[in-house]
């Protein structure tokens, strides 16, 4: 059945919305859009012109860009050209500039930061260069470097603080392939809120201290030089059994939860730490932990000079008055956020335990939150099945509200962190499958641990978890539109098959880690095939992680495959949304491709035998608990896998 009719939306989502005034600097204003494909250019106050200019500016009539300064120094506005070679009515090509006054702010470096990321992410377009819109989230970048080909590239520059640098050395090291992985230089150019690797680089560089603009161009300086030092990692084991590796420090405790509570603040720079810390003093907490260490073979002895200086000084009242500022900011920032609901337009009436006292006498579940969207749609409809089952109410962590929330219209309330850390919670492990002992799991205050996603916790709720997971209306009219724009040999398709195809990270794990494959050309061109024997015309929409090595195994010769996002993978939402919408699906591995079948319904083909009898991953891993008894399986082609997949 074909997606009911809609009005038309814009066929590319903006990746830059911003308005800008002309060159010379007292013509019309224009509203300038960025999106994959063009630079639309909207005349914002039109005066009467023999041509018009205002527009449509395909990317591919760009041939550059760049950025420009006034040569007057009490002109405080950057400049953003564009360079192009239009068809003339002739058919020839002449070159064309369009520059634009990058004014908004009052400042010139405010302006020329503006103007240098219009010709980043133009110039990004231009060479091929992703751009994803899912940077900012936690763990993203170390998602990315664990399924990196190393092979392809000559080192890894982070562009932003400690923190993503921390992100990418812990996915090196998380990969199979660790021991050649560390080897990858690595270098930082420092733009966050904490630079302090960037500092330890630059005085070994042999520069002076430095911050600011000054710490970056001496960064800058030394990646250009070129060169190498080995850099010392702690190894840090914690109690639940993960690892990670720290280059600086290892805090626990008031600094850890100043860093982590801090991060709403980051907008502020480096002074979201002041704020962080003075918040952390008005609500401070008790921890409590074991201490254990060696004693020291020699006793260290304090200079005379030293204790002479020691002594204790008052503090000027000019002191008192700030503490005491410091104080009560800090007191109605925390009063704020201890009444305030979860902050999300999208969220239903979302109930937040606001303190300990209101806890449910008859005790909650809640769930551990792990992995990526397909893991996280897993965790919430187990919680929600085996809360139901066991008479309990059930709350959800804020984290997985926040990536939940903005796709479906889920309902479950959401727990509040502060109340989250008092609650003493028991952990209670499940597998990747139902069992009889979850009917009644003893505890009061439970949290659920482990990687959740099969169909046996759940589907006799299916009524309901598909009402969970409804798309909101924006989500689901975008991925409409873009489904009745498509066409079979001139006809518009009356079925719709989504095919999501599971790469990334999973090239790498899969061979190396659970003896297993990743989904080859061979299956896709059978499961291809099955639904064109079966359905008149269908028309294949495909999404995936890896969507250059589908456009060269993909034969769309027939006219009847489309490349979701023209062949530019998109964010997970999208393609979660795009999938929904189609009648049938054909999945390769993972949670996502299995939560994109279960809720489409229709005929569902799936890859099968995708793993060596003697692998580990037959451990955690039912196939009848994975995939409904009426869905279709194709066995994998384990003999070939490292031929065609790697």
């Amino acid at each position: 059945m074909a997606p009911p009719p809609l009005l038309p939306l814009a066929s590319s989502t903006p990746i830059l919305h911003g308005e800008f005034g002309s060159y010379p600097a007292h013509g019309p204003r224009f509203a300038l859009t960025l999106t994959m494909q063009a630079l639309h250019i909207q005349r914002l106050r039109p005066k009467p012109e023999a041509r018009p200019r205002d527009g449509l500016v395909p990317l591919a009539e760009v041939s550059g860009c760049g950025t420009l300064q006034s040569r007057s120094p009490s002109d405080t506005a950057a400049y953003f050209c564009v360079y192009t070679y239009p068809r003339g009515r002739r058919g020839g090509r002449r070159r064309a500039t369009r520059t634009f006054r990058v004014d908004g702010a009052a400042t010139y470096e405010e302006n020329r930061a503006e103007a240098q990321r219009w010709a980043t992410a133009l110039m990004c377009l231009l060479r091929g260069v992703p751009l994803s819109g899912d940077q900012e989230r936690q763990n993203h970048a170390r998602e990315l470097v664990q399924g990196l080909s190393l092979s392809e590239w000559e080192g890894i520059v982070t562009v932003s603080g400690d923190g993503l640098l921390y992100e990418v050395l812990n996915g090196l090291l998380d990969r199979p392939d660790w021991e050649d992985a560390v080897r990858m230089p690595i270098g930082v150019l420092p733009c966050g809120s904490g630079n302090a690797l960037a500092g330890a680089v630059n005085h070994y560089g042999g520069f002076e201290p430095a911050v600011g603009v000054d710490l970056l161009l001496n960064c800058s300086l030394l990646l250009c030089r070129g060169g190498s030092q080995p850099l010392d990692l702690l190894s840090v084991t914690l109690a639940s059994g993960s690892r990670c590796f720290s280059f600086l420090s290892v805090a626990w405790g008031f600094l850890s939860d100043v860093d982590i509570h801090s991060e709403r603040f980051r907008a502020l720079g480096s002074a979201r730490f002041t704020l962080g810390a003075a918040l952390g003093l008005a609500t401070l907490h008790t921890y409590r932990g074991r201490l254990s260490y060696l004693p020291a073979t020699t006793e260290p002895v304090l200079p005379i000079p030293a204790l002479q200086r020691l002594g204790a000084t008052c503090p000027s009242l000019s002191t008192f008055y700030i503490l005491f500022v410091i104080f009560v900011l800090s007191t109605i920032f925390y009063c704020h956020q201890r009444l305030a609901l979860v902050p999300a337009p999208w969220a239903s009436s979302a109930l937040v335990v606001l303190a300990p006292r209101n806890l449910p006498q008859e005790g909650m579940f809640t769930i551990n939150v792990k992995g990526r969207l397909g893991n996280q749609m897993g965790e919430y409809a187990t919680l929600f099945a085996l809360a139901r089952m066991n008479g309990r109410p059930a709350f959800i962590p804020e984290s997985m509200h926040s990536a939940l929330a903005p796709i479906f219209r889920i309902s479950l309330p959401v727990l509040h962190h502060d109340t989250d850390r008092k609650i003493p919670w028991q952990n209670y492990h499940l597998n990747d499958w139902m069992e009889e002992r979850h009917r009644h799991i003893p505890g009061r205050y439970v949290r659920l641990t482990g990687y959740p996603c099969s169909w046996t916790f759940y589907h006799h709720l299916r009524p309901e978890i598909l009402q969970e997971f409804t798309l909101h209306d924006h989500v689901r009219e975008e991925a409409q539109a873009f489904l009745r724009g498509l066409r079979v040999n001139g006809s518009q398709p009356s079925t719709f098959v989504g095919v999501h195809v599971r790469r990334g990270d999973y090239v790498h794990v899969m061979p190396n880690v659970w003896k297993g494959v990743v989904a080859d050309r061979g299956y896709l061109e059978q499961a291809l095939d099955m639904f064109r024997a079966r359905y008149r015309s269908p028309v294949f929409v495909v999404t995936s992680n890896g969507m250059a090595w589908c456009k060269e195994n993909i034969n769309a010769s027939r006219g009847d495959v489309v490349f979701a996002g023209n062949g530019i993978q998109g964010s997970p939402a999208r393609d979660m949304s795009l999938l929904l919408q189609c009648n049938h699906t054909i999945i390769t591995v993972g949670t996502f491709g299995i939560w994109a079948a279960y809720l489409t319904g229709g005929d569902t083909v799936y890859l099968a035998n995708f793993t060596q009898p003697s692998s580990p991953f037959n451990m955690i891993f039912k196939p009848q608990a994975a995939y409904l008894p009426n869905w279709v399986g194709i066995a994998a082609d384990l003999g070939q896998a490292q031929q065609r997949n790697l």
